[in-house]
């Protein structure tokens, strides 16, 4: 899906739709519903986009340009571990760091007695890791900061409504074996900004602003919606990004 934003007055005040396709499934398979719940992606090198699915617990890899797709994708090497991943809990976050590192997050594995299982990819190798949720919730998305943290996104579902977090993690903490965690920095409870909040992405303003924007999933049901929303953060950046 791609669309375009316009704002006023640093207020985001309309979106529009340019075009939307579905996904190509890989040479051979036949399209289902149940192939094509895609919940997390993320660039790998220049031309690459690694896609997670779950249901069927994989990643694809897609040959992506100048924001278009060329051509099938084909079935990206993933750690063993992920066969144990729940149907309907797989991976939901992932995200490059600044060393170059891709860290993937499950929206329901376990690590441990409560984190939630985690990968870090690096030359090729997928190593383990967790990341410890605040309690009930789940993450459900990941962005970098220009600082090089990263803001998780976390959802929990209960009693029939939805509530979500941003929480801010330190790349040092980010280490096989060892389980993360990410401190607070907003909880939404209430509505209208209540909802099933599934993706975030980060970018910098013209003017250096640091802009993080979030979007719910309606899941086709007249109880929820899909929302955009955009908050700029107040604090500096804690210093520059530095790519490898």
């Amino acid at each position: 899906m791609r669309f375009t934003l316009k704002s006023n007055k640093g207020y985001l005040n309309q979106v529009q739709l340019e075009n939307i396709t579905p996904f190509a499934l890989p040479k051979g398979e036949k399209r289902t519903n149940f192939k094509i719940d895609a919940e997390a992606s993320v660039r790998y090198g220049n031309k690459t986009l690694l896609v997670a699915f779950e249901r069927i617990n994989r990643i694809l890899a897609y040959d992506f340009s100048s924001f278009n797709f060329n051509g099938l994708p084909t079935a990206f090497p993933t750690p063993k571990s992920m066969k144990s991943l729940p149907r309907t809990g797989g991976i939901e976050a992932m995200t490059e760091l600044c060393d170059g590192r891709i860290i993937a997050i499950s929206e329901h594995g376990l690590y441990g007695e409560d984190a939630r299982r985690g990968w870090i990819l690096r030359n090729g190798k997928w190593s383990d890791f967790g990341y410890q949720p605040s309690d009930g919730y789940n993450p459900t998305g990941a962005a970098l900061l220009p600082d090089c943290r990263i803001v998780v996104l976390e959802r929990r579902f209960q009693l029939l409504s939805f509530s979500w977090r941003m929480a801010v993690l330190s790349p040092a903490k980010i280490q096989p074996g060892a389980i993360a965690h990410g401190e607070p920095l907003g909880t939404f409870t209430d509505p209208p900004l209540a909802d099933n909040f599934e993706a975030i992405a980060v970018r910098r303003s013209s003017t250096g602003e640091t802009l993080i924007y979030a979007m719910s999933d309606d899941n086709f049901s007249f109880l929820q919606q899909t929302l955009l929303l955009v908050f700029a953060l107040k604090q500096k950046p804690q210093g520059p990004a530095t790519r490898q």
